[in-house]
């Protein structure tokens, strides 16, 4: 039985955190820092373990960045980012994509209510998507900054 079905519910995610699969596994993890966050997800080994991120207060002063551990890593999968008129652009990940950076602007981070969700899918490999909000020239938040 995995954690998350012992222990259900919220966690509020500090400025600097790194998940983990025993206390973060199946939570909603409330993203609510002004100044923005950097959050590295734990080693991708097939696990079946959900962290799902809500921005329940847009930053006003940083970007927010949610990465993987090491450079093995990558992420697959896609988000929608959408602007304050519901136009929006779906935003599939690249073959190397390992860190998703909200940007307050082109790449979301916009508003709150926006989610994306991590699943680990299998050795090496995390299973992205969410609803973002931007405003400017729509751009993916997907890159690879992770060595």
């Amino acid at each position: 039985m995995r954690l998350q079905r012992l222990n259900p519910g919220s966690v509020v995610m500090a400025a600097v955190q790194a998940i983990s699969k025993a206390l973060h596994d199946g939570k909603i993890l409330v993203l609510n820092v002004l100044s923005g966050h950097t959050i590295t997800l734990p080693a991708a080994v097939g696990s079946g373990a959900t962290f799902t991120f809500i921005e329940t207060v847009a930053p006003t002063s940083a970007t927010t960045v949610i990465k993987v551990q090491n450079g093995i890593d990558v992420m697959m999968g896609s988000v929608r980012t959408s602007l304050g008129t519901g136009v929006g652009t779906n935003f599939p990940t690249a073959a190397t994509s390992d860190t998703v950076t909200l940007n307050r602007g082109t790449t979301g981070g916009v508003s709150n209510g926006e989610w994306i969700q991590f699943i680990d899918v299998a050795p090496g490999f995390w299973l992205v998507e969410g609803a973002l909000n931007g405003s400017g020239a729509l751009a993916t938040p997907f890159s690879a900054t992770v060595t």
